[in-house]
């Protein structure tokens, strides 16, 4: 009897997670083109990325980035995995936090070492998105691990818009990001989806609906822009 109740107690866990994952496809826009895709897999307290060039040239070099974020119920990063290829690199990255000693391990595919230190209120990029993403950001500043280099995002609320994509219309909530950074140093290696936000000379919009859909974001320097449209949301 107790080995039934415990067999039914994990198939309600395992139901009850499935239906709070969600996968969120994505057309990166540049100059009018489709130049990479992106999906996004969410899960309670974690995140898969997935990011693919779709035109390769001098202007759009290639990429082929995954990446895996572990966080915790404060949106702050326990682990990371970051797969990085492109033109430049072929690697694995791997990052583990601790706040107790506020330090951050960096370690390499290639058996490369770092230590870096991070406050306790460091967030990375994705796990501040998500924070947003479930209704628990406010406008204000806050501090984030830039791939190893320590910067700070300001968050400003835009307020509501009807938002279309090719995978509906949407109600969103638009935020507003800046980027700044009084002790950046140059990071052991270039993520591209990443690296093009943390400039001072970006501003960056995330849009989030209701059921906590990142419907778009977009990446503005001067008149230049790309953006993440919403190509398909599962389930």
């Amino acid at each position: 009897m107790r080995s039934k109740l415990t067999l039914f107690l994990l198939m309600l866990t395992l139901l009850g997670s499935g239906l709070q994952a969600v996968t969120m496809d994505y057309k990166v826009k540049a100059l009018g083109l489709e130049v990479v895709s992106l999906k996004i897999g969410k899960e309670p307290g974690s995140l898969s990325i997935w990011v693919k060039s779709l035109i390769n040239n001098k202007i759009f070099p290639y990429v082929d980035n995954s990446y895996r974020i572990n966080y915790n119920s404060n949106y702050f990063p326990t682990n990371t995995e970051r797969k990085v290829i492109n033109k430049k690199t072929r690697c694995n990255y791997y990052t583990n936090y601790n706040y107790a000693t506020g330090s951050a391990q960096l370690t390499t595919s290639d058996h490369q070492n770092q230590k870096y230190g991070i406050t306790k209120h460091t967030r990375e990029l994705f796990s501040l998105i998500m924070m947003f993403c479930d209704g628990k950001g406010k406008a204000g500043t806050y501090e984030l691990d830039a791939n190893g280099s320590m910067w700070q995002a300001k968050a400003r609320y835009l307020g509501t818009s009807k938002i279309s994509t090719k995978a509906g219309n949407f109600q969103a909530q638009g935020w507003s990001f800046s980027f700044s950074s009084d002790t950046h140093t140059k990071p052991p290696y270039v993520d591209t989806l990443t690296h093009n936000i943390f400039s001072p000379k970006n501003n960056t919009e995330f849009w989030v609906d209701n059921k906590g859909t990142l419907v778009k974001a977009k990446v503005s320097r001067g008149v230049l822009s790309a953006s993440w449209e919403l190509v398909s949301v599962n389930p």
